[in-house]
């Protein structure tokens, strides 16, 4: 009975608890902190580069590689880091210029992930001469400018006003009922 009442009581305070914390501290996922511009090849999972289609891309003379990278308004990101990345490996690291555009030299055909800041994009770039009609000249890389505030569910939890006067009401409830609760039994005995 006493062990009933006990789970009762304690999946009571964790329903309690639940509605207390606000569904803002769940809703992203504490991401690693990495260096601006330079994202590590081990962020891009292949599930995600298997979603998206690739992009055909004629490389020119040289097997370069050629493209832009902008903001989200479609400005020109000077200075941008690119990495080209083969199977979650750094093929080659490259840095827009002050307008915006980047090359990589000596490019063999195959599919890659070409990244900047935090942005993505699957590419199937092809040799000179054998590139498909539809295939564009160069990339563009759109990345973000937005920084996404990242806080865990624990700082949220801890803050939230309504958390800590649940915790300092169960403070003083919890111990006052085992009190109560042991008064009974003596006086049952």
């Amino acid at each position: 009975m006493l062990i009933c009442k006990r789970i009762r009581q304690t999946a009571l305070l964790l329903a309690v608890t639940g509605l207390l914390i606000p569904t803002q501290c769940f809703s992203q996922a504490p991401v690693e902190d990495q260096s601006p511009n330079l994202p590590t090849p081990t962020s891009f999972q292949p599930a995600e580069a298997q979603a998206i289609r690739p992009v055909d891309i004629s490389l020119d003379e040289g097997n370069t590689l050629r493209g832009a990278v902008v903001d989200n308004a479609g400005k020109a990101a000077p200075f941008a880091s690119v990495l080209l990345l083969r199977q979650q490996q750094v093929v080659a690291v490259g840095q827009s210029d002050e307008e915006g555009k980047f090359a990589i030299s000596n490019v063999r055909g195959g599919v890659y992930q070409i990244a900047s800041g935090d942005r993505v994009s699957l590419l199937r770039c092809w040799t000179e001469g054998t590139a498909p009609p539809s295939a564009k000249e160069a990339t563009l890389l759109q990345v973000s400018d937005v920084q996404r505030a990242q806080i865990s569910p624990a700082s949220c939890a801890a803050l939230n006003p309504w958390v800590i006067a649940g915790v300092a009401l169960a403070a003083i409830i919890i111990p006052i009922a085992i009190n109560a609760n042991r008064d009974d039994r003596d006086a049952s005995s």
